[in-house]
């Protein structure tokens, strides 16, 4: 039996992005598909400072005309690796693990990435490596998938090529407007609905605020969080 979830490479995405990447043998990022327009967690995510949320945005050249996911750089005439990474310093060295992870955190974040798909995943791996998770990544661009079929047949096509027999997914309106469960069914594939709760974990700066980056969790609570995860 093969579990398998999907899902876009965001940028040091939130709790539940890492608790589904724990209930699956293969995480598939959906990277060949196009990036939102506007405000988007494919490039900023929100932490906790001592002035309460704060976003941190990794800049972007433009857009153009709905590219993929993939193709999306960086904008590195802009010195944010460091900016945010000062910001996350301030936030999170009085945390009790910030120490403990600082330096190989930095090593990975302040890598040369040009695309924001190879930041994304980087610092995704990096995470899930800490956190102990033995998931395997693909990616939707190297399995060939017919680009005219509709997201549900892309899908169904992901978990034939992966043998897959559970499809993880999220349990909101977004993602099940995709997945017709007879149809599923009809292949001998069992859904599998992921219902997340942020759980409340200590955090400093003043009352707890959920759905926070995965670093949030990581720099607080250390070797507990693939526990934390576990119970949500």
């Amino acid at each position: 039996m093969s579990r398998i979830a999907i899902h876009q490479p965001n940028f040091l995405p939130w709790l539940g992005y890492f608790h589904k990447i724990s209930l699956v043998d293969y995480f598939v990022f959906f990277d060949d598909v196009q990036f939102p327009r506007g405000k988007t967690f494919g490039n900023r995510v929100k932490i906790k400072t001592n002035s309460g949320e704060s976003w941190i945005t990794v800049p972007v050249l433009s857009k153009g005309d709905l590219p993929y996911f993939n193709t999306i750089l960086i904008n590195n005439t802009i010195p944010w690796q460091r900016k945010i990474l000062k910001t996350i310093e301030l936030a999170y060295s009085k945390t009790p693990f910030f120490n403990r992870y600082r330096e190989s955190f930095s090593e990975v974040f302040l890598a040369h990435y040009d695309r924001l798909i190879d930041l994304n995943v980087a610092l995704i791996r990096y995470i899930a490596g800490q956190a102990g998770m033995k998931t395997t990544f693909r990616f939707t661009s190297e399995m060939q998938l017919n680009e005219t079929i509709s997201a549900e047949d892309k899908i169904l096509a992901i978990l034939r090529k992966l043998e897959g027999t559970v499809y993880v997914s999220g349990s909101g309106a977004g993602s099940k407007r995709y997945i017709d469960e007879e149809r599923f069914s009809l292949e001998n594939i069992k859904i599998e609905w992921q219902h997340f709760s942020c759980p409340v974990y200590p955090q400093l700066w003043g009352p707890f605020i959920p759905d926070l980056s995965i670093i949030d969790l990581l720099f607080n609570c250390g070797d507990k969080t693939p526990e934390i995860l576990r119970s949500c």
